[in-house]
């Protein structure tokens, strides 16, 4: 069930970007968003916490992987359409300062820790795997707002290519973390 209801969730932020309302846009992400938390309320609900150890904190972190793919995706459409637009208010440079930011003080950070987890306190992991998630997300909305403020299609699809690669690098470590705290001690 969980698969089929995360794909709806999925589906309906990847198409949320190109409602014309800005009302409607917002309430179907927020429908969205909602409708994840259910699942994911439900989810752990029926598998019981204690199930493994960072279990919740595992799939919340895989979540929030499919989110930024689905985030990614319509973004990389609309770059390669030329279609993708500042934020208002944005400018280049605030945007590098927000990516700068979300890199160093983030991505690194967390895949340290969940680094660090693995081979000191496999039960820390689930946490870790969480942060490394987070630290993508912020990474991803950084790198949206640069795109949305730079001109050049060839340079906005060199930065999604480089967020979806980071994302993915990213979620690979979790998926092995996870893999480590399956395995008995």
């Amino acid at each position: 069930m969980a698969p089929g209801a995360y794909k709806l969730v999925a589906q309906a932020k990847s198409v949320a970007p190109s409602v014309i309302d800005p009302g409607k846009k917002q309430d179907m992400l927020l429908a969205s968003n909602i409708a994840a938390d259910a699942i994911e309320d439900l989810l752990y609900s029926a598998t019981g916490a204690s199930s493994a150890v960072g279990k919740q904190e595992f799939d919340e972190a895989s979540e929030q992987f499919q989110d930024v793919m689905a985030d990614l995706d319509p973004a990389q459409m609309f770059a390669h359409n030329g279609r993708m637009e500042a934020l208002p208010g944005q400018t280049k440079d605030g945007a590098m300062d927000l990516l700068n930011t979300a890199v160093q003080s983030g991505t690194g950070n967390a895949t340290k820790a969940l680094v660090g987890a693995a081979k000191t306190n496999p039960d820390q992991l689930g946490p870790g795997a969480k942060d490394v998630a987070s630290s993508v997300r912020q990474v991803m909305t950084s790198e949206k707002a640069l795109v949305g403020s730079t001109n050049n299609r060839t340079t906005q699809k060199a930065i999604l290519g480089g967020a979806r690669e980071l994302a993915n690098a990213s979620e690979a470590k979790v998926s092995c973390a996870h893999s480590i705290s399956k395995q008995p001690s």
